[in-house]
């Protein structure tokens, strides 16, 4: 089972990979909800019911608010 914080980090690493700049998270009982400040995209985490999961679809793509860098 992968904990909340562990849940937290993927989504963290897989914004950041696709220039998302994060939010700051809502944390309630059973989830967590993360927007990116300039694209208004967000992406959630249930930690319940076990084993949890991570909802990241939106953040997989790149940021259109962000340049891109060339190849």
């Amino acid at each position: 089972m992968a904990t909340r914080e562990e849940l937290k980090a993927e989504i963290v690493r897989i914004a950041n990979e696709h220039g998302h700049e994060l939010g700051p998270w809502l944390d309630v009982g059973h989830a967590a909800q993360v927007g990116c400040l300039q694209c208004d995209r967000y992406a959630f985490v249930e930690v319940m019911p076990e084993p949890g999961k991570l909802h990241a679809e939106a953040f997989e793509a790149d940021c259109p608010s962000k340049p891109q860098r060339p190849v």
